[in-house]
């Protein structure tokens, strides 16, 4: 069996806009209900994520 991985991280995601986080969160919903539709017969499966803060001290 073929596998693959798609894998992004948005840098400045905590100084966007709420407008433009909102704008982002689409685009890739839609994106990925797109893939899952283009590639259900390979049981595509995608998901967002969202990490923790890392703070130094």
């Amino acid at each position: 069996m073929n596998s693959s991985t798609i894998s992004a991280e948005i840098i400045s995601y905590t100084s966007l806009s709420l407008k433009d986080k909102r704008k982002i969160e689409l685009f890739i919903r839609q994106l990925l209900s797109e893939l899952t539709e283009k590639y259900k017969e390979f049981g595509f499966f995608g998901r967002i994520v969202h990490g923790d803060y890392i703070n130094q001290l």
